[in-house]
């Protein structure tokens, strides 16, 4: 459902659509412009013009919108439970220490009530206060929604509230590898339920909002840091990069804005329908992946992992662990693999992952995604 943004004012969380929209029944709904997504309470109004919807002016400022902006709604539920506990990550947008900038403001936590009350907040949530010159990270909150990883927040109800200064993760070389082929298809990711009918996704779909969070959350824009990108079926293909003085295509390019990544998750959009029906063969996309992380050393003083975005199938080609042994032998190239689909092959992945010396993550719904910059956070900050 697509409806026509307008700025409101602070409204207590609630956006309102009109009361004779037929296709929008109150509860919690994703609202969606752009690359901008959260969760809001909608309600219905009859002060509300058709195909219109009220924004509470903070979710119009997440939003990143404008009045007219076209607004996508899914609904996600009736309802969530009211936040107890909240962990909030400070990070300062003015190059202060974060620490400084944590206690400061919990000596006057209250002084947040009127930019968070009423907020549905979601775990690993950002949300930049431009008058505090600060960005928050929701780090945990309890009780929430396991489906969702969300929960609505009334500032009457808050019996604690944790701010701790953000952790800054380095700049990494960055390797990607996304699974494509038929089991990537596969639609056994939980995205909500609604209504008691389960929602689900496919991992292909799950593996774009993962390139997506990490385009988002990526630490070293402009430090020199490499990117290469690697898509595979039955079938390994490479995203092609250009020399900028040269003209000349190059296996990694420096991640020099989000655009690289950017245009490297519309690449994956468009290479998938020729993969989409294919075995899946993560041996080669691998051996690919590792060739180009042990070229990097020689170009670039940063730390590199390759990320494996895949359910874990492997159907045709050489042996995925067999090949990240032979591959990596006297060498380290870590594996982080993010396992996509309830039914998806772990024990690959995890061996990998063992192997490597990297971490393993089972995705099965769609709010763990966001959390994936989080993950690659607290891996660097173990291997540390």
């Amino acid at each position: 459902m697509i409806l026509i943004a307008k700025q409101g004012r602070n409204q207590k969380g609630l956006c309102f659509v009109p009361a004779d929209e037929p296709s929008c029944e109150p509860g919690v709904y994703e609202l969606s412009f752009g690359e901008s997504r959260l969760l809001a309470d909608i309600r219905k109004s009859a002060q509300v013009f058709n195909r219109m919807i009220i924004l509470d002016s903070r979710v119009f400022t997440m939003m990143n919108c404008e009045d007219g902006s076209e607004i996508s709604l899914t609904r996600i539920c009736d309802d969530l439970p009211i936040c107890r506990e909240l962990g909030l990550a400070v990070a300062s947008k003015k190059s202060l220490d974060n620490t400084a900038v944590a206690d400061a403001i919990s000596k006057r936590v209250n002084d947040l009530q009127e930019d968070f009350d009423g907020l549905v907040l979601t775990k690993s949530q950002k949300i930049s206060l431009e008058r505090l010159g600060v960005q928050f990270t929701v780090g945990f909150l309890k009780p929430m929604d396991d489906g969702n990883l969300s929960c609505r927040l009334r500032w009457s109800s808050l019996e604690k509230i944790h701010l701790d200064p953000a952790l800054e993760s380095p700049a990494y070389n960055l390797i990607c590898v996304i699974e494509l082929g038929a089991a990537a298809q596969i639609k056994d990711v939980r995205q909500s339920s609604v209504d008691g009918d389960s929602i689900s996704v496919s991992r292909h779909s799950a593996a774009i909002e993962l390139l997506r969070q990490i385009e988002l959350g990526y630490p070293g824009y402009g430090t020199g840091a490499q990117f290469s990108g690697i898509v595979y079926s039955e079938e390994v293909a490479t995203y092609p990069m250009f020399d900028t003085e040269t003209g000349e295509q190059v296996e990694t390019s420096s991640l020099h804005s989000g655009s690289i990544l950017e245009s490297f998750k519309n690449w994956v959009r468009e290479v998938a329908s020729t993969h989409g029906r294919k075995s899946s063969n993560p041996g080669a996309a691998l051996s690919i992946a590792i060739e180009r992380a042990l070229s990097l050393p020689d170009s670039s003083n940063h730390p590199t992992i390759v990320v494996l975005v895949s359910s874990g199938t492997h159907s045709s080609g050489p042996n995925p662990l067999k090949t990240v042994k032979k591959k990596t032998e006297n060498k380290s190239v870590p594996v982080l693999c993010f396992c996509l689909g309830e039914d998806s092959n772990r024990d690959m992945m995890k061996a990998i992952a063992e192997y490597t010396k990297g971490i393993a993550v089972e995705i099965t719904n769609m709010g763990q995604v966001s959390m994936v910059n989080e993950w690659l956070m607290e891996w660097f900050r173990d291997r540390s």
